[in-house]
């Protein structure tokens, strides 16, 4: 069997390492290249024989940012090997710690990361606030402090508002100040909130020309680029169907990316009125109909629609396609 080429990367920047021709910094540098241009090949390098990539796996997770930490850490969870342990232990650590301003990191993604997503000490928090500066990136950090919420809340620009919309501690009233923000954007992200009942996003003015992500395909893209990062893990089932009969129609983009939405939806969804809805369940559900394919060909511009014809549910002779 041929050998993975990431293996082989893998291998030679071990070679490298252990000859002294870099250092630690240096190798778990190579690593982050590696596996951020390989992310579907994660596994790989969590799976190497040797101690010394895996553990230079979890060193890189702070610098890959959140999305593959659960993925690597699950993989990793039973490594016996002590460098590896020592690395998760590291790991945790480095998540449980405050960051301080000298501590943020000069490179953009991962400086965008860390302050949407880590802990930050009230002096980071207040430079930020005092310079007016990238308070969208901290609006839906978690870990932020109640008093630092309630201030943003007041803010003038609708893009921090917007970040605030998408937290998921939210009380009533806040969600009732974002449902009625004079900003369209804002309404639209907030109108998507699990918290919201089907009335309350019903009763919100939105426009899915702003909508807080537009239709993703990253299964699709897979398929033409093979650096792109593997899709977000499906939620419950349960969630994915509620979604499919919401009156929102971002919500129903969600379901329709879902390949176990039962038949009856999947007839309901292919004949939604939004024509995103209609054209993900054409691009993510084994049983999207032939004729919702057929249909999503022919309206769709974007060069995501010459995957259609390969599915096995595409009518055969293309039901002239070229009408």
């Amino acid at each position: 069997m041929r050998e993975d080429p990431l293996r082989q990367e893998l291998d030679m920047i071990l070679r490298h390492y252990r000859r002294g021709l870099m250092n630690d910094v240096e190798f778990t540098g190579e690593i982050v290249e590696q596996v951020a241009r390989h992310r579907r090949r994660i596994p790989v390098a969590a799976r190497h024989p040797d101690p010394l990539i895996r553990a230079g796996l979890v060193d890189a997770l702070i610098l890959l940012g959140s999305g593959p930490a659960g993925e690597v850490l699950e993989l990793v969870r039973d490594d016996e090997a002590p460098e590896v342990r020592a690395a998760v232990a590291r790991h945790h650590a480095e998540l449980a710690r405050e960051l301080e301003p000298e501590d943020l990191p000069r490179n953009g993604y991962i400086y965008r990361a860390d302050l949407a997503t880590r802990r930050l000490s009230r002096a980071t928090i207040d430079h930020l606030l005092a310079a007016h500066r990238d308070l969208d990136l901290i609006a839906p950090n978690p870990h932020l402090p109640p008093d630092v919420v309630a201030r943003l809340f007041g803010h003038p620009s609708p893009e921090v508002r917007r970040a605030l919309a998408t937290r998921a501690d939210l009380s009533a009233e806040q969600l009732a100040d974002l449902a009625a923000d004079p900003d369209v954007a804002v309404r639209t992200t907030v109108s998507v909130h699990p918290a919201l009942t089907e009335e309350q996003r019903a009763a919100i003015d939105i426009d899915v020309a702003h909508a807080p992500w537009d239709g993703h395909y990253p299964h699709v893209w897979d398929e033409i680029h093979p650096y792109t990062p593997p899709p977000p893990p499906l939620p419950d089932l349960a969630d994915s169907i509620r979604q499919a009969t919401s009156v929102n129609p971002l919500l129903r983009r969600l379901a329709a990316h879902d390949p176990r939405l039962p038949v009856d939806l999947v007839a309901a969804l292919a004949a939604d009125p939004d024509p995103e809805v209609r054209a993900l369940l054409a691009h993510y559900h084994p049983q999207a109909p032939p004729e919702l394919l057929l249909r999503v060909y022919r309206e769709d511009t974007h060069s995501r629609r010459n995957r259609l014809p390969t599915l096995p549910n595409f009518p055969a002779a293309g039901g002239g396609q070229g009408a």
